[in-house]
C-alpha cells in the first residue's frame, strides 16, 4: 500500500478495507475422500497414540484439551491443494470487484493461490473458496485473508473481525507419501 502525499506535504497512510466484502464465516475444508490420509492400526488393534497401560492419564487429556478449542479434526497433506471456504456478501448498492484474494497463514510454508470475484449489489451470502498448497509439514494456522478492493490492498485478520464465525483455524499438515501410478500397454 502506498502513502498518499498531499500538496502541502501532509502524508496520509492508506486505510485498509476490512469491511468489503463482509465475511460472515470461515470454514476449513477436508481433502477429497480419495486424498484423505488414514491412520493404520497397530498389530494389537490399538492405534499408537492411544496405546497406554494406564486407564486414565490426566497428562494426555490435558494436552489434548489445550488444542481442541482451535485444532481441526482432519489433516492436510503437504503438496496437495487445500481449501478454505468464506461466506461473504456485498452490502454496497453497486457491484463489488475483489481482486487478489488469498489466505494469510503462519506455521508452515504455504503458497496461497489468488482468486478474483465479482459480487452483485447488495448480494446475499456468497460462498468463496480460497485455495493454497502447504509446501512443508507441521501445523498451519489460518490467520485471515488479503484482498485488493478499489486498488487498495488489505490484510484482514480473523481475530479483528467480530462478525466472523469460525470453526477452528489450526490444521496439522502431514508429509506426503509417494504416489504410485501404473500404465500398461495391455488392452
Amino acid at each position: 500500500m502506498e502513502v498518499i502525499t498531499l500538496s502541502d506535504g501532509l502524508k496520509l497512510p492508506p486505510v485498509p478495507f476490512t469491511k468489503l466484502p463482509m465475511v460472515r464465516s470461515v470454514k476449513l475444508l477436508n481433502l477429497p475422500t480419495s486424498l484423505r490420509p488414514h491412520k493404520v492400526k497397530g498389530l494389537l488393534g490399538q492405534s499408537v497414540s492411544t496405546a497406554s497401560p494406564f486407564i486414565y492419564s490426566p497428562i494426555i487429556i490435558h494436552n489434548r484439551g489445550e488444542e481442541r478449542c482451535k485444532k481441526i479434526d482432519f489433516q492436510w497433506v503437504q503438496g496437495d491443494v487445500c481449501e478454505v471456504q468464506l461466506m461473504v456478501y456485498n452490502p454496497m448498492p453497486y457491484e463489488l470487484r475483489v481482486e487478489n484474494m488469498g489466505l494469510l497463514t503462519s506455521g508452515v510454508e504455504f503458497e496461497s493461490l489468488p482468486a478474483a470475484l465479482s459480487l452483485p449489489a447488495e448480494s446475499g451470502l456468497y460462498p468463496v473458496t480460497l485455495v493454497g498448497v502447504p509446501r512443508t509439514a507441521g501445523n498451519i494456522t489460518v490467520n485471515g485473508y488479503h484482498t485488493s478492493v478499489f486498488g487498495v490492498s488489505s490484510d484482514c485478520l480473523l481475530e479483528g473481525l467480530p462478525s466472523v464465525k469460525t470453526s477452528g483455524c489450526l490444521v496439522e499438515v502431514i508429509p506426503s507419501l509417494p504416489r504410485l501410478q501404473l500404465s500398461t500397454s495391455l488392452p
